[in-house]
C-alpha cells in the first residue's frame, strides 16, 4: 500500500511517499539433503534449511523532487522477516534531453 502526495512550488514538485509491504510466501520453503564428503567412506551429514520465512514486510520512505529537465531522490528502505532484517538506502539524479518534436508536444519551453 502506497501513500503519496504531489506538492507544487513555484519552480519545484516534490513528491514524499511512504510504502509498506506484507508478502506471503506459500509453497516448498525449505529443504533437505545430505552432504557426503569425499574421500571419506560411510560419513555423511543430513542438512536443512529454510529458504524463505512464511512471511516477509517492509517500508519504504522516500521524497522526488523536480524541477524542468531536472529530477532527483532519495529513499530509505527496511524489509524484514522472522530471520532476516534488511536496510537500504538509495538515491539518483536524471537530466532529460528533449528534442524540439517532443519540447512541442509536451510544452517543455526550456
Amino acid at each position: 500500500m502506497t501513500f503519496a502526495k504531489e506538492f507544487t512550488g513555484d519552480a519545484w514538485t516534490v513528491k514524499p511517499s511512504l510504502d509498506l509491504t506484507l508478502t506471503g510466501n506459500f509453497g516448498d520453503d525449505k529443504t533437505d539433503g545430505t552432504a557426503h564428503w569425499a574421500g571419506v567412506e560411510n560419513l555423511s551429514t543430513n542438512v536443512s534449511s529454510e529458504v524463505i520465512d512464511n512471511f516477509t514486510y517492509g517500508a519504504t520512505l522516500g521524497v522526488a523532487a523536480k524541477t524542468g529537465n531536472f529530477s532527483l531522490g532519495l529513499g530509505v528502505n527496511y524489509t524484514g522477516s522472522s530471520n532476516v532484517d534488511e536496510f537500504g538506502v538509495q538515491d539518483n539524479a536524471r537530466f532529460v534531453f528533449y528534442t524540439r518534436t517532443q519540447r512541442a508536444l509536451l510544452g517543455v519551453t526550456t
